[in-house]
Order: C-alpha cells, then structure tokens, then sequence
C-alpha cells in the first residue's frame, strides 16, 4: 500500500523536539517550577504521543511502541516532572531516528500518484465493459507510479488481451498467441469493409469499428514489437506511452 509517510514523520520529529525545548525554556524561565502545574504539557503530549503511535503503527515501526507507552505511563502521574518529560521526549526522538536508518522508502513523484491504487484508470465504462481487465488495468497504474516499466507494459498487455478476444468473438475474427498486430487488424479490416453502411446509423457503426481497428493499430506501434508480445525492456516513458495508447484503445472499444 501507498503511504504518506514523510510529512508525518517529520511532524512528528519536529513536535518532540518542541515539546522537548518546550520543556527546557520553562526551567530556565523560572527555575522552581519543577512540575507541569498547568497541564498543558501534558494535554501537549499527549497528542502528539497518540499521532506518532498511528504513524508507527502504520509504518510498521513496532519497536518504537515500547518507548511511546513509557512516554506515556510518565504522563499518568499526578505531576508530570518537566525534566523527566523532557528526557523522554529525547530519548524517544532519537530512537525514533535510529529506526528510521534501518527503513527504506521509495519516493513516488507526486505527478504519478494518482496512477497508484486506482481501479477506475481508465474510466467506469472500460470497468463496466471489461471487468476482467479491472485487476490488470489497477496493477498497471500501481507499476507505472513505481517506475516499473516493464511490469507495467506485462499488465497492460494482460488489460488489451482481454479486450481483443471481446473484439474478435464479435467480429468472429480467430486470433492465436501467434497473431501478429498487422494480421489482426487485417483481418479486422475484411469484417469491418463487408458491414452494412446504408443507413447513418450503420454508416456511424461502422465508422466506430474503423477508429477501434486504428486504436488497436496505434497500440502494436507503441509496443514496438509487430507481434502480440511486448518488446525485450521500456522506459518510464515508453510505458507511459502504452499506457495511455491502451488506454485510449480500450475506451473505444468499450463504445462498440
């Protein structure tokens, strides 16, 4: 699962190191005040002990729990001792740090974000229409946010191959693993020259089967291979590239 981590652990780390100097500048103000008598401190604390407990949670940090319930049993006391607040809030900041040098993050540029954990990529009528692509289409956008190019173009090929045999058993066109692009379309282009256009709503009819025989077209070039196999490797953009021509491809053919 995508996660936000970064800001969350950043606030977090930047309130304890408040709450942590928070601490300090109150002795220094006046130094008899021993005890956090207005309870702020602890009303302060608090929260910011429940967040980072949801951040860790959520980031699987279990062995920072131990260290936040300490933090925690401390504020149950009657009077919170402000030097004891502030040695937990920094011994619990810097384990906070040491776990996090043992994490690894991959940074997903905020432009693809929206590709990750979406399953209406392509639109309602494609899922509507092709509901066995749905899986497929999801885990495509999910490896383009994560820079997968290869994955992504596997996926997408999947997402097509559905939509083909749709296309093939209505037109009753055989298609095999065999079958190149250049085949399949004219094959396409045999059944679409014999349909009736005449009347405007087959003339229309068969003008939609002509732009999803040019779609399908557009998809074999984008691969880069004149077979229904993907090429060797792609880049990020090469997969983009798919994405969106299948994408397009798939929303025609949905309208058929």
């Amino acid at each position: 699962m995508l996660k936000k981590a970064a800001l969350d652990f950043g606030q977090a780390l930047a309130q304890l190191g408040q709450l942590e100097w928070t601490c300090i500048l109150s002795r220094k103000m006046n130094s008899n005040i021993i005890v956090d008598t207005t309870g702020t401190l602890r009303r302060d604390a608090t929260t910011i002990l429940s967040n980072l407990r949801r951040v860790c949670i959520l980031a699987d940090l279990q062995e920072v729990l131990p260290e936040i319930d300490r933090f925690g049993s401390l504020l149950t006391t009657n009077d919170v001792v402000i030097e004891d607040a502030k040695g937990a809030a920094s011994h619990l900041k810097y384990r906070l740090f040491e776990e996090l040098q043992n994490e690894y993050y991959f940074q997903v540029d905020r432009r693809d974000v929206n590709f990750y954990g979406n399953r209406n990529l392509f639109g309602e009528r494609v899922g509507k229409k092709f509901k066995l692509a749905a899986t497929d289409i999801e885990n495509a956008g999910n490896c383009l946010a994560l820079r997968q190019a290869d994955a992504t173009v596997f996926h997408l090929m999947r997402a097509m191959e559905i939509a083909v045999r749709n296309l093939s058993k209505r037109l009753g066109v055989t298609i095999t693993p065999n079958t190149t692009w250049r085949q399949m379309t004219g094959l396409m282009d045999d059944k679409i020259k014999k349909m009736p256009d005449n009347t405007m709503k087959l003339k229309r009819r068969k003008n939609e089967w002509e732009a999803a025989r040019a779609n399908l077209h557009h998809v074999g070039s984008v691969w880069r291979n004149n077979t229904m196999h993907p090429a060797t490797s792609y880049t990020p953009s090469q997969a983009l590239d798919v994405f969106n021509a299948v994408r397009v491809s798939m929303n025609s053919l949905a309208e058929l």
